[in-house]
């Protein structure tokens, strides 16, 4: 969950003449150069889940997580027919499935121009982080009609929200993941 200590520790492991690298990056900026480094010395790379900012990795397996975001867009939007009000808590900053799955829901949403989203909360995956986040806004549930999370922990923390909060009506709550 720390990408400085990530860097370092895949600097050390180039040090050891490696012949593989499977990683996961934490955050896609700050992990390209070490993993394009990597490439360029031939070794091969297989990103896992997360991608860096650039291509130069030997294979990627993953979920296409623009795909997954614009379908999700288009579920809600359908679901909500085609009007109300959202928050959506997006993953970690600056990590692709996050970046990729705004991008996607956003699309995804295009369709439904009565669709407004309130608020972008990050919770950085974690449920925890997702309820405080929720919390701090939690004066603004009562025009809200949905919750769009970008994964599942997230989702049950804000249903969890919701529960404590005994608001007089119902806020659906959609939460996806694209781990294959």
């Amino acid at each position: 969950g720390n990408s400085a200590t990530q860097v370092e520790q895949v600097k050390w492991m180039l040090k050891q003449n490696i012949d593989l690298l499977i990683i996961s990056p934490n955050e896609a900026q700050p992990l390209t150069r070490v993993v394009e480094l990597a490439y360029q010395k031939g070794i091969p790379v297989i990103v896992l889940d997360r991608k860096t900012s650039s291509n130069a990795y030997t294979a990627y397996v993953g979920a296409d997580n623009f795909q997954i975001g614009k379908m999700a867009g288009s579920y809600v939007g359908t679901a909500l027919q085609g009007k109300g009000n959202i928050v959506e808590i997006m993953g970690l900053p600056g990590s692709s499935p996050a970046i990729e799955r705004q991008r996607g829901f956003s699309e995804g949403l295009k369709q439904f121009e009565g669709i407004n989203i309130k608020h972008q909360l990050c919770g950085d995956w974690l449920k925890h982080n997702a309820e405080q986040q929720l919390k701090s806004i939690k004066s603004d549930f009562n025009d809200l009609d949905a919750i769009f999370a970008h994964n599942d922990v997230m989702a049950s923390g804000a249903r969890e929200v919701i529960k404590q909060l005994n608001l007089p009506r119902s806020i659906k709550v959609f939460g996806i993941d694209a781990l294959p």
